[in-house]
C-alpha cells in the first residue's frame, strides 16, 4: 500500500483552495506506488493527482517539478504540475510537502508489448531532444563517494 500519510476532506479542501481548480468533488489513495503518498483528486474543473514526498526534503522538489512541467510544455508525455495561486508548484499538507498534477490518461502496463516499448523510446527521444531547454541543475545524490560508502558498508555482507 501507497498511502502513507492519511488526509481528510476538510484539509484537502482547504489545500486545494490555493489553487484555480474549483471545488473537491471526491478523492481517493492510490495504492500502487512505493515512496510517495498519492491520491487521485477529482474537482469541478478536471482530475488530478496529489502527491505528498514521504522522504525528499522540500528545497529538493523544485528541481523535479521543474522538469516536469518542462518535459510537459515540450510535448513529452509528463504530467504538468498546477501551479497555486502564487505560482508555485509546492504547499505543505499535513506537515509534508505536497504537488498536484494533471492526471495523464491510461493506466499501468504489466506486460508492456512492442508498440508499448515504441512509444516509450519516442517519448525518450523527445525528451533527450529537448535536455537542452532545461537549464536546472542537480547533484547526482548516487555519486562515487557514495558507491564507495555502499561499497565499504557491504563488504562484510558479499
Amino acid at each position: 500500500m501507497s498511502v502513507y500519510t492519511t488526509i481528510s476532506e476538510a484539509q484537502l479542501s482547504t489545500f486545494l483552495s490555493h489553487f484555480r481548480v474549483g471545488k473537491l468533488l471526491q478523492f481517493e489513495g492510490i495504492l500502487a506506488g512505493i515512496e510517495n503518498t498519492n491520491y487521485f483528486v477529482t474537482t469541478s474543473e478536471g482530475e488530478f493527482v496529489l502527491t505528498l514526498f514521504e522522504q525528499l526534503k522540500w528545497e529538493e522538489l523544485p528541481y523535479f517539478l521543474d522538469i516536469m512541467a518542462s518535459l510537459s510544455e515540450h510535448e513529452v508525455p509528463s504530467a504538468h504540475p498546477i501551479a497555486d495561486l502564487d505560482g508555485g508548484y509546492l504547499r505543505l499538507l499535513n506537515e509534508k510537502p505536497a504537488a498536484l498534477v494533471q492526471r495523464l490518461p491510461g493506466s499501468s502496463v504489466d506486460h508492456p508489448t512492442p508498440a508499448h516499448c515504441t512509444a516509450l523510446g519516442a517519448a525518450l527521444g523527445r525528451m533527450h531532444a529537448m535536455a537542452h531547454c532545461f537549464s536546472g541543475l542537480r547533484n547526482n545524490p548516487r555519486n562515487i563517494e557514495w558507491c564507495q560508502h555502499s561499497i565499504e558498508r557491504l563488504k562484510q555482507k558479499l
